[in-house]
């Protein structure tokens, strides 16, 4: 914003107000004062651009896990408790199912970390498309998963934990010229 007529404090608050970045007078005439002026500017917003990516950063750091690029237990004990209000307040069914993985440390000893972590991933996989969109499907510990079924009764919940159940069984890895799969309990 540069003002024909000196400006009132008024006049410069409604333009920052509503975008401005700053305000230069008409009597700021040296080029190189009003380059750098201008500079600031910009710089300003660089770092204020940055600062919310690091921001979003830092709040995705904080909710998901890394590995699986699920929620985490955190983010997985917020949600509850917001779906639960939401039951709560218009009366619907809401199911929580926990999946642990059968002999999973047993798996990890026998192959290494990094067929464990391969492991997870394809769970995690499994569980996107097993589960309707707005089902939640959260990472709690190692080998424990946490789902919320909002409007979910539980005799459908039971046909969901099978079919969730039965879809672990048949996601087997490669390795070695060989196939490693895992089972899951859910309930």
């Amino acid at each position: 914003l540069i003002p024909g007529e000196p400006a009132s404090g008024a006049a410069v608050g409604e333009a920052l107000r509503v975008g401005a970045a700053g305000c230069l007078p008409r009597t700021a005439d040296n080029p190189a004062w009003v380059r750098a002026a201008v500079d600031r500017v910009l710089a300003l917003r660089k770092l204020r651009r940055e600062k919310e990516d690091l921001r979003r950063q830092l709040e995705r750091h904080a909710t998901e896990d890394a590995l699986t690029g699920l929620p985490n237990k955190r983010e997985f004990d917020r949600r509850l408790a917001a779906e639960f209000n939401r039951s709560d307040r218009i009366a619907t069914p809401l199911c929580v199912m926990l999946l642990d993985l059968d002999r999973f440390q047993a798996v990890q000893e026998t192959y290494g970390k990094e067929i464990g972590d391969r492991i997870l991933v394809r769970i995690a996989d499994v569980l996107q498309s097993q589960l309707r969109p707005y089902d939640v499907r959260s990472r709690l510990e190692m080998d424990q998963f946490g789902l919320l079924l909002p409007a979910m009764d539980v005799s459908l919940a039971r046909a969901v934990a099978e079919r969730v159940r039965k879809a672990i069984e048949r996601s087997e890895i490669d390795h070695q010229g060989g196939r490693i799969g895992v089972t899951a309990s859910l309930g």
